[in-house]
């Protein structure tokens, strides 16, 4: 039997010289090692993957007229291996893993305001039980 385990996610913004960049929401207690998380009962693996509400981030970009790209990365801290954390903008099908490196995940021009954000943990074969947080830093990139 697994322990259970929180996940807790936060959120901190670097915007580009001149460029404003705010983030609303962002903090997100998964709670995704409880008993409703087992996918057949006791002993079998957890259910697979786990989101978040649309909107869990929302994201304004200010104060330009010019392109930019969007980034996010994670903290490098004890986050296992056999898990993985990706996210993605309301309306895009595609999912962008977050890794400890910047990753593009939204480009955009002008100012642009309520970016609805989505987060998604898959937990591979082999994560060991625990608490596990990551702080998540949004940052702004003109092109």
């Amino acid at each position: 039997m697994r322990s259970l385990g929180v996940l807790l996610l936060l959120a901190a913004a670097v915007p580009a010289a001149g460029i404003d960049l705010t983030v609303a929401g962002g903090d997100w207690n998964a709670g995704i090692f409880g008993p409703a998380d087992i996918s057949g009962g006791a002993g079998t693996d957890l259910a697979n993957p786990t989101t978040s509400a649309v909107g869990q981030v929302v994201l304004s970009v200010g104060g330009t007229t010019v392109a930019w790209d969007l980034r996010v990365r994670k903290s490098s801290g004890a986050w296992p291996a056999a898990m993985s954390l990706a996210i993605r903008r309301d309306g895009d099908p595609d999912w962008h893993e977050i890794t400890t490196t910047d990753t593009v995940f939204y480009s955009g021009s002008g100012s642009v305001s309520n970016i609805q954000c989505q987060l998604r943990v898959v937990k591979e074969a082999g994560f060991g039980a625990g608490s596990f947080a990551a702080t998540l830093t949004y940052t702004v990139t003109e092109l």
